[in-house]
């Protein structure tokens, strides 16, 4: 990814930083752009969607590795979409994100609202006035529903409770979570209480565990979530994400394997 990123035939024409008009009082936080969105025009129009962040500097800053971990050697994924009913809306997505102002009404924008959606993937961009769309779908999961979440922040309380409702009527939930309090707090691990089987991955040499995905299958439907968005309070409330949802089953089994792959390692690594 980053040799295609430093091909000079790829580069952007600037840069920009991303700055919000919005006054502390209004919201809790100040938005982010975090979400991952990668636009080529050749040679044929298409997007990269997913975690990677393109931090690896050669040499590496020490800064860097500190904050945000290894990018370049941990667990992060990009989804490669070609479909064209999905790439334009995008398109014009990163377009606005780089041209347009930014404040607290964006949420209210048709533009933000809108789920972008062909054959069997929907696209809902954040922020966005219905901010819980993930919740929603949570709750709709059927007894008998197997949940599988690799998460690398969870710390939205809301999120944790509702874990918890659906694995007392019957949701097996199982979900893999970074290794350091920072990104998953203690108070979210005793929430859980046992209750659910929750890991966190703890690599020996403190690659980091980047991945933000859910596994949901029930006794008729297989679906992936993915993205960028994090559970936490900044990534479904403020910042802004991109969320996809889909039933494609090449996708979901790509995706099973990364989860059996990183279960494996967790099993494996010293205690």
């Amino acid at each position: 990814m980053l040799s295609i990123l430093q091909r000079a035939d790829t580069l952007a024409a600037g840069c920009r930083p991303l700055m919000h008009r919005c006054p502390d009082n209004l919201l809790w936080k100040k938005p982010l752009l975090h979400l991952k969105l990668y636009y080529f025009s050749h040679p044929k129009p298409h997007v990269l969607i997913g975690t990677f962040n393109p931090s690896g500097n050669q040499p590496e800053d020490p800064q860097v590795i500190e904050e945000i971990g290894d990018q370049d050697r941990g667990h992060n994924y990009l989804v490669e979409i070609v479909d064209s009913r999905l790439v334009a809306p995008l398109r014009e997505h990163l377009l606005m994100l780089h041209t347009g102002p930014h404040g607290p009404w964006e949420r209210l924008l048709p533009r933000n609202n809108r789920v972008i959606s062909a054959d069997d993937s929907r696209i809902y961009l954040f922020p966005r006035l219905r901010r819980d769309v993930l919740h929603q779908k949570l709750l709709t999961l059927p007894k008998g529903t197997t949940l599988r979440m690799a998460i690398s922040h969870l710390n939205d309380k809301r999120i944790g409770i509702t874990l918890l409702q659906l694995a007392r009527r019957g949701v097996l939930i199982k979900i893999l979570a970074h290794d350091t309090e920072r990104r998953v707090p203690g108070w979210m691990e005793e929430l859980f209480d046992g209750q659910l089987d929750f890991r966190r991955y703890r690599h020996p040499q403190d690659l980091p565990m980047h991945n933000k995905f859910i596994l949901i299958e029930s006794h008729h439907r297989r679906e992936v979530l993915f993205g960028s968005m994090n559970l936490s309070k900044s990534s479904l409330h403020a910042n802004h994400e991109l969320l996809v949802a889909s039933s494609d089953l090449y996708l979901y089994d790509a995706f099973h394997t990364r989860w059996e792959k990183m279960i494996n390692e967790t099993e494996a690594m010293p205690s």
